[in-house]
């Protein structure tokens, strides 16, 4: 559903929605933007194709492989409930601490694989990490593993949370997975429990909510109703890969394909490289304390909106 602003001129109208971009070209470290972080030092943080990029204000850093990331290509970043800065990549995750050099982490050190796709804080300074060789906790000190030898129904995780209560949700190849308080025997959500897809690269507690990103479409688990929304019910498209919420209680959706899309009040309002966006494919969304939104693009680097 496409917003349409206009009326008499004697009455106050909304403002448009305005736009801000950045990619390479004006200090952003890659064009492709698999991650987005808000912190709570009101700091941005982007997992980039060129490296780690942090807008403070108004000014971009890099950070990449000669500062002590294990790979130029990041995929994964979160702050921990401690401070501490995560990443990961395809080589392996890092983490820094304060203004310390980088510490990396790979399989020697414990974890599953190198390939570290999602990162999320737990409630005690610890991370999980999604990983393509299974689901893994560093509680601090150690990793512990969850892969299909613990009870897990495939070892590629896409995604990883944490719900305000400890449980933690993971998204995989075989559906999504909620391990009760952070533990435990997993219980798995797939299509056989009215879920889109069995393929889940995006996982997000809001209220006691779980919303779920899939291949094709987008479910919602209520109590024990899962309810599913494609593009019969207003998606741009049916590939989902990241979900938040913003201020106001709205739901936004990256899309592959289709650019970005806001499900407020049983409707859905999109918006595409038509609506001022550079590109339609998106990877990331985030939104801040201010009700800013960044939307992390394919090739297309990051733009971003305010709405009012």
């Amino acid at each position: 559903m496409t917003l349409l602003l206009g009326g008499d001129c004697s009455e106050e109208t909304t403002p448009p929605p305005e736009w801000r971009y950045w990619n390479v070209e004006n200090g952003l470290g890659g064009n492709t933007v698999n991650r987005i972080w808000v912190d709570n030092a009101k700091l941005t943080w982007f997992a980039t194709s060129g490296g780690l990029s942090r807008l403070a204000g108004e000014n971009m850093t890099n950070q990449t492989s000669t500062d002590g990331l294990p790979s130029d290509e990041v995929w994964s970043v979160c702050r921990a409930t401690n401070d501490d800065l995560w990443v990961g990549t395809p080589n392996g995750a890092a983490r820094l601490h304060t203004d310390n050099p980088w510490i990396t982490y790979d399989t020697v050190d414990g974890l599953p694989s190198n390939s570290i796709r999602a990162l999320f804080p737990d409630n005690e300074a610890g991370v999980w990490l999604a990983t393509d060789a299974g689901l893994s906790h560093f509680n601090t000190s150690i990793f512990i593993n969850y892969t299909t030898a613990q009870g897990m129904p495939t070892n590629q995780f896409w995604d990883v949370y944490v719900a305000q209560n400890g449980d933690v949700w993971a998204g995989s190849d075989a559906g999504a997975i909620k391990l009760a308080g952070g533990s435990g025997t997993p219980i798995i959500y797939n299509t056989s429990s009215g879920m889109a897809d069995d393929i889940v690269y995006a996982v997000y507690v809001v209220n006691g909510d779980v919303w779920f990103g899939t291949a094709n479409g987008a479910s919602i688990l209520q109590g024990s109703q899962m309810t599913t929304f494609r593009t019969e019910q207003g998606l741009p498209t049916n590939l989902i890969y990241d979900i938040t919420e913003d201020t106001q209680g709205g739901i936004w959706f990256a899309t592959g394909g289709g650019g970005v899309s806001r499900y407020f009040l049983g409707e859905f309002q999109n918006y595409s490289s038509s609506d001022g966006m550079t590109a339609d494919y998106v990877l990331a969304v985030a939104v801040n304390n201010l009700n800013t939104k960044w939307f992390g693009l394919l090739g297309g680097g990051v733009n971003r909106l305010v709405t009012y």
